[in-house]
């Protein structure tokens, strides 16, 4: 039978394969699922310089021109809170980072071990639950220390320091530290707190090197939805 309009001959058209409806990941992230077209979700690191970061007002943090001067004395973090960033994408495969940036001032030869605190809270919740606080984290401990050499002449060396989550299978979700809790459920919480803290003074820490340290800034990498 032929459509005489079209001059198209129906006797000619075949089912659509079934591999059209297949769906194909091809270069640059696209893919395809049978007719339809969607961007793959791609990894995205956001950055927070030394300025956006709260920290306490005593002597062993201060201002520069760079960052944030840490002493090796310091106890106490310098912190980012952020709100749990709406185009996340949570799976195990693709692992949530948090990076500290810094930069040694001066050159002599030396290690660092920072402490990571990182935490969730809920919010705008009713009643007394602890689950809506700030003041709850798990503590990621460093136990090997990165050595750096003398940088002789050169000042404001930068490094770098990251911490991978944890994926829990038992409840679909990156922790930091230990295991999941209920402040430390980094799908389910609104809200996500990280602090920083230098090895040197903390008992255990293999951290050695009694000068200052710059914080640059913070990045926070997680599996976004285009």
């Amino acid at each position: 039978m032929a459509d005489s309009a079209n001059s198209v001959s129906w006797a000619n058209v075949t089912a659509a394969p079934a591999w059209l409806n297949a769906t194909y990941t091809g270069s640059g992230g696209i893919q395809v699922s049978g007719n339809a077209l969607a961007l793959a979700p791609v990894m995205k690191k956001v950055y927070f310089p030394a300025n956006s970061l709260s920290h306490s007002t005593d002597a062993t943090i201060t201002q520069t021109g760079y960052g944030l001067d840490m002493t090796a004395t310091s106890t106490t973090p310098v912190q980012l809170v952020m709100p749990r960033p709406l185009d996340a994408v949570f799976v195990s495969t693709s692992p949530l980072t948090v990076t500290v940036y810094f930069a040694i001032p001066s050159g002599p030869s030396g290690s660092y071990c920072w402490q990571l605190r990182a935490g969730t809270a809920q919010t705008d919740l009713q009643g007394a639950t602890g689950w809506d606080s700030l003041d709850y984290w798990e503590t990621q401990n460093c136990t090997n220390a990165t050595a750096f050499g003398s940088a002789g002449a050169y000042t404001n060396v930068v490094k770098t320091q990251t911490w991978t989550a944890s994926w829990s299978a038992t409840y679909s979700t990156f922790y930091f530290g230990s295991g999941v809790t209920s402040n430390d459920d980094f799908v389910s919480g609104p809200m996500w707190r990280f602090g920083f803290l230098r090895g040197y003074p903390i008992s255990g820490n293999p951290e050695a090197y009694a000068g200052d340290f710059v914080v640059l800034g913070v990045a926070v990498s997680y599996l976004a939805s285009r």
